[in-house]
């Protein structure tokens, strides 16, 4: 059983609707953030990169290959700093990383090895499509899951924008409006890949991380209700999602750990966790350093 005194690992995920493929989402601690890719077939599980700051997943390609993801990276005092040079006040320049580790160090070894991405350059680009908007620490980007490097992003207005979903493998719709469609490519895009934005009236964003368990327009939330007290009542604790599949079996994540129930509906409910099957335990990751492998930033 958890420590309840310990941090809660959340695990969110993203089911492919044309291919047996899912992506985890894994949060812990609070601003860690770690892709995990699932093949349902074989329930073999590939962990990828990890992300510090804030991400939701809005999206996942029909064929499971590329990820639609929202994320923020800065603090109350990069906005502080914003402000006042808006206002015309001077303060602090540069880039400030969203890293633990870099605020134990003294404000001159920081800004000497203060190293800014690509993606977070803070000044408009240009490409053949048109102008970029400049990034102030939102944006929408689209991966290779497990990694979070980005193939393209696209700046948001704060909060009010950002996300979107994928129309077909190589069409995205994008809550945005004309004016933020053009991305910044750190990969080439191909022709056959198309963007679309809302135009004039995108769909609202809820949160900038959202629990966006499996489709849950797919589950009837009575079904999914039932599911999760049964599960609680049966010892689990935090209960993230559950999600039937097709051929009988049910799929869920409690506690940290994915489990498989085969042919659940058979099953009594107060039997439920003790019945079913671990698939992969996340707790206890830590944050480490990872490179996109060269297949991952090809379109």
């Amino acid at each position: 059983m958890p420590d309840r005194s310990l941090p809660r690992t959340r695990l969110d995920v993203l089911f492919a609707s044309s291919a047996k493929t899912a992506v985890l989402l894994r949060r812990n601690p609070r601003t860690h953030f770690h892709l995990i890719t699932w093949d349902l077939a074989t329930d073999m599980f590939v962990r990828g990169q990890w992300m510090v700051g804030h991400v939701g997943l809005w999206d996942l390609s029909p064929n499971g290959r590329k990820l639609l993801y929202w994320a923020h990276q800065y603090r109350p005092a990069a906005q502080a700093r914003r402000r006042a040079e808006a206002e015309g006040e001077s303060g602090p320049t540069g880039f400030e990383p969203l890293q633990t580790a870099m605020r134990a160090r003294s404000p001159k070894k920081r800004e000497m090895r203060r190293r800014v991405p690509r993606y977070m350059e803070d000044h408009g680009a240009s490409n053949k499509r048109g102008r970029v908007r400049p990034n102030e620490g939102c944006w929408t980007a689209i991966s290779s899951p497990p990694y979070f490097s980005a193939l393209a992003i696209w700046p948001s207005r704060g909060h009010w924008t950002g996300g979107g979903r994928f129309e077909s493998d190589h069409e995205i719709l994008l809550n945005e409006f004309n004016d933020g469609i053009v991305g910044k490519e750190n990969v080439r895009m191909p022709p056959r890949f198309k963007i679309r934005s809302l135009d004039d009236k995108p769909f609202a964003f809820r949160d900038p991380s959202p629990p966006v368990a499996p489709r849950p327009s797919m589950l009837d939330p009575a079904l999914r209700n039932d599911l999760r007290a049964a599960l609680e009542q049966n010892g689990a604790i935090w209960v993230e999602w559950a999600m039937p599949q097709d051929n009988g079996d049910l799929l869920f994540a409690c506690d940290g750990c994915i489990y498989r129930l085969n042919s659940w509906q058979a099953a009594d409910p107060s039997t439920y966790l003790s019945r079913a099957r671990k698939l992969a335990d996340f707790n206890g990751l830590t944050f480490e350093p990872v490179r996109p492998p060269p297949e991952a930033m090809r379109w």
